[in-house]
């Protein structure tokens, strides 16, 4: 069975899309301005999540923080950000105490006894993440997303041509594949190495029928998905 259709039953029965990352024009959040002082304000000298009887865990403070929850340094718990998937990143998951399906798998909840914070900081958190989890703002304009990012299609709904534009942060192999509402593939988009760059590409739905589709980007290691409507 296809791997799509593999990702989709692990999270939903009934198909749900995993969102993806904006693009750098529309991210609305910065680390070091936002994100950082939060950790730094929550966490103490131990850090925000202590495991174990190794006196190790994460350390969410000044310096420290985002080469943690985003992998670009070594540690055992990164990386803790799926760049923009909030949904499926397992920070989020130990900030609010319990993974996307509501189940409590890392025990106890960060910060490490309290006090907890609150639905609407962690929603900060959660739109960094949907926002591509960069670094900090370069002038007038952000950092680009490490990976890639897929944007929603457009028109959507659409008759019955429709354009899904995406962004390639390093030279790539980069996959865009059209699925029907049971996890067949019904055309591919896109199949080559490609450089940095934005991109966009036309889908012509005139031979489907009616109905939800999906369309996945696999890149640099990565895979986002989204979902598409198309009317007749």
């Amino acid at each position: 069975m296809r791997k799509m259709l593999q990702m989709i039953m692990l999270y939903s029965p009934i198909l749900i899309a995993i969102s993806s990352i904006s693009n750098a024009q529309a991210q609305g959040l910065d680390y070091e301005s936002d994100i950082q002082p939060i950790f730094t304000n929550n966490c103490t000298s131990r850090g925000c999540h202590v495991s174990g009887n190794t006196g190790g865990g994460l350390n969410l403070q000044v310096g420290t923080s985002y080469g943690e929850i985003t992998g670009a340094s070594t540690t055992i718990h990164a990386p803790l950000v799926v760049s923009g998937s909030p949904d499926i990143s397992p920070l989020i998951w130990k900030l609010e105490g319990v993974d996307n399906n509501g189940a409590n798998v890392f025990g106890s909840r960060m910060p490490l006894g309290g006090p907890f914070l609150s639905q609407g900081t962690i929603n900060s958190i959660r739109q960094w993440i949907s926002d591509g989890a960069v670094l900090s703002i370069l002038g007038n304009e952000r950092s680009l997303p490490k990976g890639f990012s897929l944007e929603q299609n457009y028109p959507n709904p659409f008759n019955p041509h429709t354009t899904i534009e995406y962004t390639i942060a390093r030279r790539t192999e980069v996959k865009l594949t059209l699925y029907n509402i049971l996890g067949r593939e019904i055309d591919v988009l896109v199949n080559e190495i490609l450089d940095q760059g934005v991109y966009s590409v036309t889908w012509d739905a005139t031979d489907q029928s009616t109905g939800i589709y999906f369309y996945t980007l696999e890149a640099d290691g990565g895979k986002n998905s989204k979902k598409l409507l198309f009317l007749k």
